[in-house]
């Protein structure tokens, strides 16, 4: 099964209906890490800084880099809760 419009497509409904719902959406700018602080719940994201040292505070971070990036380079491993060492990322 194919999308109307193929995958450009499919991203252009997923931007409209983002921008209908209120969400801000940000392109063409460098994330230095993704903010982490505590709440009543223990720790969450809370935003992002920019390589510009611009700070963007938000509920929600949705990333577009692999996980491994995500993780380890924009959140941390020290944020991170993990059942077992991590030995090697490949």
């Amino acid at each position: 099964m194919v999308p109307k419009g193929g995958m450009p497509g499919l991203v252009r409904a997923l931007e409209n209906a983002a921008v209908q719902a209120g969400v801000t959406i940000r392109t063409d700018c460098t994330v230095k890490s993704v903010q982490i602080g505590g709440d009543e719940n223990g720790q969450r994201c809370n935003g992002v800084e920019l390589e510009s040292g611009e700070l963007l505070l938000s509920d929600r971070v949705v990333s577009s880099a692999d996980p491994q990036t995500t993780f380890l380079n924009l959140v941390g491993a020290q944020h991170l809760e993990l059942s077992s060492p991590i030995v090697s990322v490949v």
